[in-house]
This record gives structure tokens, C-alpha cells and sequence, in this order.
């Protein structure tokens, strides 16, 4: 399975959404685009592309999760507040593995090697080639994100 190296981050906050597209290029990020706008009440105006897709259910692809967490946020799992329609076209294999940070960077757990290879195993026996990795306060600190990357490229 070829890793594309595209980075997609956005933040919702009070005040803006910001998001960017970045391509790892050498070991290096580049940015490709960047966007920022005011945050409404209904965060889903203005993303017309989304929405359409979304309502007419086409053009979709299943998306696996790879959620750090440790044991914080199983309460609220991936794809929880997604349309009862949108699941069977979009929601891919759920993981919720250690790893994850609290908000000043500590770690909520480590990360654990094992867990990740696993993953990626079934990943790979299903067929699941989207996959979103997440972790709780990662914008604080990405180096667990980062690691399961790498994994995904040693690991065929």
C-alpha cells in the first residue's frame, strides 16, 4: 500500500476555522494551501462541497480512525454525530489505542508499539487504505501522530 504523505489539519475554534493542506516532501512539510474564516453558529455553512456530498451520499470513501487516546474519550467515539445515512458509506474500522497528550503536552499514555502494528494489520486485511490518525490535544504536540505514520510505511 503506497503512504501518501498529505496532511489535513483543522481547527474549529470560537473565533475562526483554520485549515491547511501540507505534502511531506523529504522529510520535509510544505504547505500547499491554506484557509481561514470566521466561525458561524452553523459551522457547516459555506462548505457547500461537503454538504452536497454529504446529503446526496456520493463520491464518499469508507475512512478508518487510529484515535490516541488511551483509556480519556471513549465516551465519544469517532463518528458519533454523523448521519445515520452517511455510516455505512463512510465509517471504516475504529481504534482507540493508548497514546494521546494532555493539554500542557504530558502524555495521557504511551504510545505502545504493539497496538499500532496491530492496527495496521487489520487495516491492511480489510482493505481499508483512508485512514485518519488522531490524538487528543495533538495540535499541542504531533510526535504520536507522527510515529503511527512511520509505522504505517515500515509495516507492509
Amino acid at each position: 500500500m503506497a503512504l501518501t504523505r498529505d496532511i489535513i489539519r483543522v481547527d474549529v475554534g470560537g473565533t475562526n476555522i483554520d485549515a491547511v493542506l501540507m505534502e511531506m516532501r523529504s522529510g520535509q512539510l510544505h504547505l500547499l494551501t491554506k484557509v481561514k474564516t470566521p466561525t458561524r453558529a452553523d459551522v457547516t455553512s459555506g462548505t457547500s462541497h461537503f454538504i452536497n456530498a454529504a446529503v446526496e451520499v456520493k463520491r464518499l470513501e469508507i475512512v478508518a480512525v487510529i484515535r490516541l487516546c488511551g483509556t480519556a474519550s471513549h465516551q465519544l467515539p469517532p463518528y458519533g454525530d454523523f448521519g445515520e445515512h452517511l455510516l455505512p458509506v463512510i465509517r471504516g474500522s475504529v481504534y482507540m489505542i493508548n497514546g494521546g497528550y494532555q493539554f500542557d503536552g504530558s502524555d495521557i499514555s504511551e504510545v505502545n508499539e504493539d497496538d499500532i502494528k496491530e492496527c495496521i494489520k487489520s487495516l491492511r486485511l480489510k482493505g481499508e487504505k483512508n485512514v485518519v490518525v488522531s490524538g487528543i490535544f495533538s495540535p499541542v504536540q504531533s510526535d504520536q501522530k507522527e510515529m503511527v505514520t512511520d509505522y504505517q510505511k515500515e509495516f507492509p
